[in-house]
């Protein structure tokens, strides 16, 4: 007889298991022995196991296995070291929402969470070998917390903004461990009232004052982008600063100081008291210069532009567009094409009704100018008469400067100055003469009036003045050029009148020319030349040092030459133009009588422009000097030819 091993029970002839418990048999050959008889006789003795009595042992075990695991885990998971391995990590991978995790603060109302992590992580990112110091620091203190190595911390441990921290237990069993942090407070100051305050795109305030500043915080050390925001009348004001916000000890501060500025806007026009509008961009601001001509706040680095838009005399204009780069901004009606055209058109009339008159030596067909200038015409026809002279000129046209024109109102009447390069051939000769012609660049300066009665502007005066041409120009040239000659009649007719009028003021008092030359000195050509040399030498001085008081002496305050130079010993100034005179040869002097005499000269020069350029240029001049009370001084600039 066979009994199964497990339970006892009789094994059954042939079966392959018990039938009782399961256990599977063992093929037996041989009858037992009576020791296996015995034996198998106290497993006879042995009670059987139910199944409920065997689910309890297996649950029981179950029990053991989970508890023994979960044990396990949990001291591994709070294991401080373990922590800072997964504290470092999640530095390193940049897993916010884990290193948020493992961070408390000394402050409780500091606020941890996965957002507000982001500029401790990204402090960490960016900066390596502090976070492999913060690591290293954790462990050190680690291992001196559960003494199984000597590390002698001190004051290190007391001034460290982040530390290792026991604090509590997990599920009452296992220390509970963080990685503590010292927050970081920061102040922030303003310039403007009403500035938005934010930090990493969150606001968290508005400047109640001008000069505004408060502390925020508290925040996590760490990397911060703070911003000023303001929503001004004409500009939408932005400042940034990236900031790392490290130190827990002393508060940071920041300032947001918001680039706008105010501005005040010139024009030339202040004293018509005309409204005149600004324009930001393209767009009206409802700014009037007559009532205000300061305003802001605007940005002043270049990047706004500004017009201005009024209703003058002959009708609405704008000006162009001028960046915004200073406290103070120029802007000129020169600048509107309306107001350029008609200035164009009436020079290009006038200049051709003053070749006609001046040719037929008749004022009254001069047009588009103003009694000044019919006055100049007058003389210079008068004085051609004087001395038999006769004139050629084939007007081809002129080229004139558009950045420059300037408008301007002042002791009552509105002026504009008008810079341009006039093209043309011409000839001074006398009768017998065949005239030679040649061709001729000069620069010109024409000065204008708007005559608010005719409604329309007229030349006040047109004379060659030093120069060049701007960039933007434009060209106006004679499709069929005229020429315009002095006929010999007119000349001779003159002659005529003119030496009966000597004969008759002879008859009267003979002695009349000598007494006329009383007071007059007579000057040599080399004392002329002389004085041009010193008057030379003192223009270039008052320009290169912005004090036309050093050449005024050298000029006839009666004569036009005065206020030509002097405007354009401004012009020159304002513009940043300095020259310097390598040659200057006196090529003749004639003596016109009345002690007045006619100085042709050449000059070299070096022009240097205010953004560092030069050029050279080479100039024919034609002056007139005059003796006044036994004083010499330059009265009128004939006209000056660029050469080269």
């Amino acid at each position: 007889m066979a009994f199964c091993k497990e339970c006892g029970t009789n094994q059954q002839e042939g079966a392959q298991f018990c039938q009782n418990c399961g256990e599977p048999f063992e093929q037996q050959l041989a009858q037992p022995t009576e020791q296996t008889v015995t034996t198998n006789s106290r497993h006879t003795q042995k009670s059987p196991m139910t199944k409920k009595k065997k689910a309890l042992i297996i649950s029981v075990s179950a029990a053991i296995v989970v508890l023994f695991g979960g044990y396990q885990y949990g001291k591994a998971a709070t294991d401080k070291d373990k922590i800072i391995d997964r504290f470092e990590t999640a530095l390193i991978e940049q897993d916010e929402k884990e290193v948020a995790s493992f961070l408390t603060s000394t402050d409780p109302s500091l606020k941890i969470g996965e957002k507000d992590v982001k500029g401790f992580v990204s402090y960490f990112k960016k900066n390596p070998d502090e976070r492999k110091d913060v690591i290293k620091f954790l462990k050190r203190q680690s291992a001196s917390m559960d003494g199984s190595a000597v590390s002698v911390l001190g004051n290190e441990l007391e001034d460290s903004p982040i530390r290792l921290n026991k604090g509590g237990k997990t599920a009452l069993i296992f220390d509970k461990y963080s990685v503590q942090v010292d927050p970081v407070y920061v102040d922030i100051s303003t310039n403007y009232k009403n500035t938005e305050l934010y930090i990493n795109g969150k606001k968290i305030d508005t400047a109640t004052s001008d000069d505004f500043k408060d502390t925020y915080g508290p925040y996590l050390p760490g990397t911060y982008k703070i911003e000023g925001k303001l929503k001004a009348d004409f500009v939408d004001l932005v400042a940034k600063e990236n900031v790392e916000l490290t130190n827990t000890v002393d508060t940071e501060n920041v300032n947001l100081s918001l680039d706008g500025s105010d501005v005040t806007v010139y024009t030339g026009i202040e004293d018509a008291e005309i409204s005149s509008n600004v324009l930001i961009d393209g767009k009206d601001v409802g700014v009037d210069l007559a009532k205000k001509d300061t305003f802001g706040p605007v940005l002043t680095e270049g990047s706004m532009k500004l017009q201005v838009k009024a209703k003058l005399p002959w009708g609405e204009a704008t000006t162009a567009n001028h960046a915004i780069d200073g406290s103070e901004v120029y802007v000129n009606f020169g600048t509107d094409k309306k107001t350029q055209d008609a200035l164009i058109d009436t020079i290009v009339s006038s200049t051709k009704g003053w070749l006609s008159a001046y040719t037929a030596q008749d004022p009254s067909k001069a047009v588009n100018v103003t009694a000044n200038h019919l006055a100049n015409l007058k003389e210079n026809i008068s004085y051609d008469q004087d001395i038999s002279r006769l004139y050629k000129n084939k007007y081809i046209g002129t080229t004139f400067n558009l950045d420059d024109m300037d408008i301007r109102y002042e002791d009552g009447d509105w002026t504009a100055t008008v810079y341009g390069l006039q093209e043309y051939e011409e000839a001074y000769y006398y009768q017998g003469d065949i005239p030679e012609m040649s061709k001729q660049n000069t620069f010109m300066e024409y000065t204008l009036i708007y005559d608010e009665k005719q409604e329309k502007w007229l030349v006040h005066n047109a004379s060659s003045t030093y120069g060049e041409l701007s960039k933007k120009v434009k060209e106006v040239m004679e499709d069929k050029p005229k020429t315009y000659q002095t006929s010999a009649s007119s000349s001779s007719k003159k002659d005529s009148e003119t030496s009966e009028e000597v004969e008759t003021a002879e008859t009267v008092n003979e002695s009349s020319e000598d007494e006329s030359e009383e007071g007059q000195a007579n000057y040599s050509s080399d004392e002329i030349g002389s004085f041009m040399a010193n008057y030379m030498d003192a223009t270039i001085s008052s320009i290169n040092n912005e004090d036309f008081s050093i050449a005024s002496p050298y000029i006839d305050p009666n004569g036009p030459k005065y206020k030509e130079q002097k405007d354009y010993t401004a012009y020159l100034n304002e513009k940043g133009i300095t020259e310097e005179l390598h040659t200057f040869d006196v090529k003749n002097v004639k003596d016109l009588g009345d002690g007045l005499y006619e100085v042709s000269t050449y000059e070299e020069y070096t022009i240097s422009y205010a953004d560092g350029t030069s050029k050279q240029a080479n100039f024919n001049t034609v002056h007139q000097v005059k003796d006044s009370d036994g004083e010499l001084g330059v009265y009128k600039l004939v006209k000056t030819t660029e050469t080269n």
